[in-house]
């Protein structure tokens, strides 16, 4: 099971760790925040998302060995990919796919933040 923490660093901030762990492949560390979203894998591929920039957040496939694993340039978005069930995130005109063992639960803290979802 991923690992979900909260902490507080002053009285109005709040962030939220998650991590997307499919079987014993690496995690993907996905961080929540106060103005963005944190998604790195393989310790040297990692993006930051301002909320601002999500159009929309949604549960995404489920990926495996035809997507790949690490950073990949999909048809249709950027992946940050270790296989299992993902996350896609629009913004503007691109997507990223990351995955995460629990995609209902990122959601619900994405829409915590006013991110439209589906």
């Amino acid at each position: 099971m991923p690992a979900y923490s909260g902490r507080l660093r002053g009285p109005l901030s709040r962030v939220a760790a998650l991590s997307g762990v499919t079987g014993a492949r690496l995690p993907v560390p996905i961080r929540v925040g106060l103005e963005s979203v944190q998604i790195r894998v393989a310790v040297v591929f990692a993006t930051e998302i301002p909320y601002r920039d999500i159009t929309r957040a949604s549960v995404g496939p489920v990926t495996g060995l035809a997507e790949g694993m690490g950073l990949r340039i999909l048809p249709d978005a950027t992946g940050y990919l270790v296989g299992g069930p993902s996350a896609r995130i629009e913004c503007g005109q691109g997507a990223v796919l990351v995955s995460c063992r629990e995609p209902e639960r990122l959601l619900s803290c994405l829409a915590s933040q006013n991110v439209p979802t589906a």
